[in-house]
């Protein structure tokens, strides 16, 4: 796979912790479906702190109704950013890209303002100065480690009181059990192929 693509799959990386090496390694941006929650009991900080960010730099975009023509890019992976992404992804933005923190200005493909980049600055070192350009050209930056500084305490006591836990993994569970299933067909369904030749 070459660097900067994504995989999606079951990634199993607790298993395997050489997968996981070897895919960050070479820069492969990967989505683990067995770390997907969508209820859990008790949300961590991070996870707060990425969703309500993230809805924080999207809103001039949803009050002018023009979401649908933004898009948004991640610069690097963090734990922290995981829920910046999944709140992102929940909110139609055109088109919403993970990119490597290696890729120069030159190399971006959403540049202005219709475009949005969203990092965490204490896992992205701007070696090469592309956070200036890209405000020289209009575009929209995003520091979530500036808005955790300014206001996470009240937006995750905000966020507390609006959300009150569910119960944990049902969704989780059938998700699991959707894709166990739809694996299960295609591997019957390939080895029927192979016993007929």
């Amino acid at each position: 796979m070459s660097e900067g693509c994504t995989l999606f799959c079951m990634a199993h990386f607790q298993s395997y912790p050489d997968r996981a090496k070897l895919l960050q390694d070479r820069c492969v941006n990967v989505v683990a479906m067995e770390e997907i929650s969508e209820s859990p009991k008790v949300n961590l900080v991070r996870e707060i702190l990425g969703c309500v960010a993230m809805a924080e730099s999207l809103k001039p975009f949803i009050e002018k109704n023009t979401i649908g023509d933004l898009q948004v890019r991640i610069i690097g992976w963090s734990k922290r950013l995981r829920s910046a992404i999944c709140r992102c992804g929940n909110r139609n933005s055109r088109s919403l890209q993970i990119i490597q923190p290696t890729l120069s200005f030159e190399d971006l493909n959403a540049v202005g303002p219709e475009a949005l980049y969203f990092y965490d600055s204490p896992n992205f070192e701007d070696r090469q100065g592309t956070l200036v350009k890209l405000k020289n050209n209009g575009t929209h930056i995003f520091d979530l480690h500036e808005f955790e500084k300014q206001y996470a305490e009240q937006a995750i006591d905000a966020y507390r009181t609006s959300h009150p836990p569910l119960e944990f993994g049902l969704r989780r569970i059938q998700c699991l059990h959707e894709t166990g299933q739809a694996g299960a067909r295609y591997g019957v369904k390939l080895l029927k192929k192979i016993n007929l030749h």
